[in-house]
């Protein structure tokens, strides 16, 4: 199974220690897992478990914010590029824009 898992940033914090547990113990159970975010600090952690990073602008806490327009469009090629079967969001914003890239 095909997923990515979605936050704003990777910087140190609750959520982006939350990603990685979570998906180097779905890449364990034979899943190929993606991370879409802004980018940040802790990028490393990730390439250390072999977990691909895509970068999206999602730098914004607006669900208005023109940012998430070109995400949009980034996020819907990587859908069909990846064979996306499953995606997780972390956050309101990241979950309004999976939720309109997946339909």
């Amino acid at each position: 199974m095909n997923i990515l898992l979605l936050a704003n940033h990777f910087n140190a914090g609750g959520i982006s220690s939350y990603i990685i547990n979570l998906s180097r113990g779905l890449a364990v159970r034979g899943n190929k897992v993606y991370v879409g975010s802004s980018g940040g600090e802790w990028l490393i952690r990730l390439s250390d478990s072999n977990i691909e990073h895509i970068w999206l602008p999602l730098r914004t806490k607006s669900i208005l914010s023109p940012k998430l327009i070109f995400a949009y469009f980034l996020l819907r090629r990587i859908i069909k590029e990846k064979q996306i079967n499953i995606i997780h969001a972390n956050t309101h914003v990241t979950g309004e824009l999976a939720r309109f890239a997946s339909l």
